[in-house]
């Protein structure tokens, strides 16, 4: 029996297999995907955030609203909106 040792992959060769390698034809380079993800993550972000903030409202006192507008942290929190329904 003969055991065959493989060579190890010079540093060289790796870099020079990623340049050869063709890019498939819907295959994007890295910036663009970065790019793409970071604008998805912002619209995402502007488009939960206006429903975070009708949640909290919801349970936000109503005069605390009336007096000092919307925020996203109320001074008290209430429930009687809810109750008002039951």
């Amino acid at each position: 029996m003969s055991i065959q040792v493989e060579q190890p992959i010079s540093p060289d060769r790796v870099v020079r297999d990623r340049r050869k390698r063709k890019k498939k034809v819907n295959e994007i380079s890295n910036l663009s995907n970065l790019l793409i993800n970071i604008f998805f993550w912002i619209y995402t972000g502007l488009c939960v955030i206006p429903l975070l903030l009708v949640v909290i409202v919801s349970f936000s006192d109503e005069t605390d609203v009336l007096i000092k507008g919307y925020s996203f942290f109320p001074k008290s929190l209430d429930v009687a909106s809810y109750a008002f329904l039951l």
